[in-house]
């Protein structure tokens, strides 16, 4: 059985989805064992009876309280019940099985976005075999564990999911991820997970360390035979042993072969007397059989991104759809954002914040903090029936026309507020009866000045206008590609350049096409003025030629 054959049992393998390797940072292995291992050898070996008994009883009290084997606790769901305390240091199976799941699930970036801890959880289930996962509130434990050695950043925001950023797994000064190893999927089996924790850290530590080698030493006492510490302060030390049968015991559970698969973790794990009548080294090597290629050409075929579950569909569905029909698809890359602010909308408010958003962003750029300007446009959207019924209807283009883009928010709450306290019936059958004599007066072909009624900022602009005019583009999408272009120059510099040019005209040709003819009343055409005057004519019942001599 070679590596790539190894096929787990968990519920991946029943949907005919593959098990593959763990990318583990070498870096994040090294610092998750130097804060939790370190500092619990430091507690215990400074608090110990021995090492203070001698001290004055002032000493004594401090070592006590500094160096003590500290422990945390969580809260209780109801808050009445006592909490359960937890010790602090000290790697744990928990730890070692989150600490695996995380470097699956994060992204090249070693992040994992938009997510709870209970779906880390459902999602830890699928890789694991049937008995072989740690329970809910182990899981909890683990991670608030991690959190507290700084192994782990974790981010909360105000819609209760979290952001999850290992620590130590970029490198700082290149911004490139640190060196990691490939961990075969065998850590996700039954036998694996029966394995005694000190077995579980040596196989990660020598599959994490060993590389291209061939073999690795590690020594079983705290100093080399140079003098110097030895890694992790000795095997005794890091598998927690006191005498050496137990570190035998221990090589004995990795090199006797998995009962299901029926291959051992480790090839070579020999003890060795050097320069000594007592053994002081083992030479160990991880089985060839699990060890894999090199990943690191391809990790993301490794890193199996947690995305985030999919939630309010429909509104979802609604925002997709609305954003692609105000020409500024683009911006459904950040659909949880807006899933966040306008979850609680309804229908009708969130299309008028979204007509808004476009509208601002023709006017000015797309905005750096998306949320905070939406969460702005919710609070102004008030009026949303009536607007929402003039998009319906045709006129809502109307009511800005030829408005100053500062007077534009004015001019849409004066005109909301105006007709808020009318009948949605009646308000929708005024604004259809003014669509229809307005069609029949204003809609003319598509004109060039239609393209250059807005303030330009750079020459160039002119040139775009013009071949956006003659390409016939929707008006609204070549204005949101305009104030793209603004925002990336940041009024630096008096023209355009040449490379943003030609950038420019490419993305002209593939904007969608305007319809041939437009609704274009002339500069002085009031809507408010003229619907009050169509408002009072259709108190009584007149003809068509009647109405459009309102005009």
């Amino acid at each position: 059985m070679s590596f790539s054959q190894l096929i787990v049992k968990n519920q991946r393998s029943l949907k005919g989805l593959e098990t593959n390797a763990v990318l583990v940072s070498r870096e994040s292995w090294v610092y998750l064992l130097e804060s939790m291992e370190v500092n619990y050898y430091k507690a215990k070996s400074l608090s110990a009876p021995e090492h203070i008994k001698y001290l004055p009883y002032e000493e004594r009290q401090i070592h006590r309280s500094v160096f003590r084997a500290e422990s945390f606790s969580l809260p209780s769901k109801s808050g009445t019940a006592q909490p359960k305390s937890y010790m602090l240091h000290g790697v744990t199976n928990a730890v070692i099985e989150v600490f695996i799941i995380l470097h699956k699930l994060c992204n090249t970036n070693g992040i994992i976005r938009d997510v709870t801890i209970h779906q880390l959880y459902e999602e830890y289930l699928t890789y694991k075999e049937l008995d072989a996962s740690i329970s809910h509130m182990q899981f909890y434990v683990a991670m608030e564990k991690l959190r507290l050695h700084n192994v782990i950043s974790i981010t909360k925001n105000m819609y209760g999911r979290y952001t999850i950023e290992i620590c130590r797994f970029m490198n700082e000064k290149t911004k490139k991820p640190n060196y990691y190893a490939s961990v075969s999927p065998i850590v996700f089996t039954y036998d694996f997970f029966k394995l005694s924790v000190a077995a579980k850290k040596l196989f990660l530590d020598v599959c994490i360390q060993q590389g291209t080698r061939p073999e690795l030493a590690r020594m079983l006492t705290a100093e080399t035979l140079q003098g110097q510490r030895a890694y992790m302060g000795g095997l005794f030390q890091f598998l927690h042993k006191k005498h050496l049968h137990q570190i035998q015991s221990v090589l004995k559970e990795l090199t006797t072969p998995l009962p299901s698969l029926n291959i051992s973790l480790f090839e070579k794990c020999k003890l060795v007397k050097e320069y000594s009548r007592k053994f002081n080294k083992v030479i160990v090597s991880i089985n060839k059989q699990l060890r894999s290629a090199n990943e690191s050409s391809n990790a993301e075929v490794y890193r199996n991104w947690l995305r985030p579950k999919a939630i309010y569909k429909r509104k979802a569905a609604l925002i997709q759809k609305s954003l692609q029909e105000l020409h500024i698809g683009d911006l459904a890359i950040h659909m949880n954002k807006f899933i966040n602010v306008l979850k609680h909308t309804c229908h009708a408010q969130t299309r008028e914040v979204l007509r808004r958003l476009r509208t601002l962003i023709s006017n000015n750029s797309q905005p750096d903090n998306l949320e905070a300007v939406l969460h702005k446009l919710v609070r102004k959207a008030f009026n949303h029936r009536v607007l929402d019924t003039a998009a319906k209807t045709g006129i809502y283009s109307l009511i800005t026309h030829n408005v100053n883009s500062s007077m534009v928010e004015e001019t849409l709450f004066r005109f909301g507020n105006r007709y808020s306290m009318h009948s949605l019936r009646n308000v929708k059958r005024l604004f259809t009866v003014a669509r229809d004599v307005l069609e029949k007066r204003y809609m003319v072909p598509i004109q060039e000045e239609m393209y250059h009624g807005k303030d330009i900022r750079y020459p160039e602009e002119n040139l775009f206008r013009d071949y956006a005019y003659k390409h016939g583009v929707d008006l609204n999408a070549y204005f949101q590609v305009e104030a793209e272009l603004r925002k990336r120059l940041n009024y630096e510099g008096s023209s355009i350049p040449s490379h943003l040019r030609e950038e420019m005209l490419v993305k002209i040709e593939q904007l969608p096409q305007a319809p041939m003819r437009a609704l274009y009343p002339p500069k002085d055409f009031d809507l408010i003025i003229f619907l009050t005057k169509l408002e009072k004519t259709l108190r009584k019942p007149h003809t068509q030629k009647e109405l459009a001599v309102l005009v």
